[in-house]
């Protein structure tokens, strides 16, 4: 039974079988199980409001505070710590290994912490005689803690203003939160749509939007459509609509021109969260997802297609981890048949087994595509 008919100009009919009823009902109980991971996502994306300026190189200054921590002073600002990913631009910026520099901090001879020394002088020097063309950066703190340096042609956008918007056309389109997680320098927030579709018998699917945001440099702006097979919570996101790095032109020094841009900059960004909503949550999209799915259901798989789909993204051990699953006499975690939506469930099974999440965002991206290439079979 086909949950929604695919007449674009319609309302979606909500699916009236057996499993959609009860997964319709799994679903609920599996939005009050993500309500608070969303919640306290949003909060710390609200209160972790970014402090910015722009600051030369050349004059800063670093030194090392308690516990051998590295400490920064730019211009006339208070010092300040540096988060482990600013720390890692920043030794990106001069061309020096992260590593090596962490490793320098941990070396000593008893007392005499010769290590730290020694990576306290090379950072300096570094900074101190940085070209002058090269000279600029941006700072986004949040309280006394650097968390982002950056190129002065990184586009400034206010993450609670993102946020805000985000909220805004969840709920004009009637996405509930669905849960997520808030970093210090990114995070991912889900939405799901109070309804199923059930494109083939027995398969029972949610839709909702993942958006993901760094405010400091660690990913670009996302928003993303994702199906999620309700059996067994596996997830597949499908191509991006909104996909927009941090570049921009030259920044004004601060001031008044420097807020203005960063104005602007912002609401360009909701405008274009809004616009990917009306894009990817209309009827007529939904209605392709779900054919996508029909269709990758009914392609029987090529194995050689989907063995070398799998080593061009993934690793030796995981291609094998994802291949095992995928011809095991599992029909609980995978549906059945040899075909390419099963293929698309072994990649989501195997996200929701690793506990690095943006490893499995990109197998849930790779799930969406093996979707794609069944679509196209």
């Amino acid at each position: 039974m086909t949950m929604y008919h695919h007449d674009a100009n319609k309302t979606y009919e909500q699916g009236r079988s057996e499993a959609a009823t009860k997964m319709r009902a799994k679903l609920h109980s599996e939005i009050d199980r993500h309500r608070a991971s969303g919640q306290a996502a949003v909060e710390k994306v609200i209160a972790d409001v970014p402090r910015d300026r722009y600051r030369f190189m050349s004059s800063t200054e670093f030194e090392l505070g308690d516990g051998n921590t590295l400490i920064a002073n730019y211009s006339n600002d208070a010092p300040e710590t540096i988060h482990p990913f600013a720390l890692g631009k920043i030794c990106e910026t001069i061309s020096i290994p992260r590593e090596f520099i962490g490793r320098l901090m941990g070396r000593q001879d008893g007392e005499e912490h010769w290590g730290a020394d020694l990576a306290l002088d090379l950072l300096n020097k570094h900074f101190k005689h940085q070209p002058t063309n090269q000279d600029r950066r941006m700072i986004r703190s949040v309280g006394t803690q650097t968390r982002g340096f950056m190129s002065d042609s990184y586009a400034r956008l206010h993450p609670g203003k993102l946020m805000e918007t985000f909220a805004k056309e969840c709920q004009k389109n009637g996405l509930i939160p669905y849960g997520g997680h808030a970093g210090d320098t990114k995070f991912m927030i889900n939405a799901v749509l109070d309804r199923v579709i059930e494109p083939v018998k027995d398969e029972v699917l949610s839709i909702g939007v993942v958006f993901k945001e760094s405010a400091y440099g660690d990913g670009a702006t996302e928003l993303s459509v994702f199906m999620q097979r309700m059996w067994c919570t596996n997830m597949a996101i499908s191509s991006s609509e909104l996909r927009k790095v941090h570049l921009g032109a030259k920044a004004a020094f601060d001031g008044d021109e420097a807020d203005q841009n960063y104005q602007l900059q912002t609401a360009s960004m909701c405008a274009e969260i809004r616009k990917a909503f009306q894009t990817q949550l209309n009827p007529a999209y939904i209605a392709q997802l779900e054919d996508g799915v029909k269709k990758a259901h009914e392609a029987k798989v090529n194995h050689t297609q989907f063995e070398g789909f799998l080593k061009k993204h993934l690793s030796k051990n995981d291609v094998e981890t994802v291949k095992e699953k995928y011809r095991s006499t599992d029909i609980s975690d995978l549906p059945a048949g040899d075909n390419w939506w099963r293929a698309s469930n072994a990649l989501s099974w195997f996200a929701n087994q690793v506990d690095d999440k943006e490893k499995a965002y990109d197998l849930q991206k790779l799930a969406g595509q093996a979707i794609q290439i069944g679509a196209r079979a």
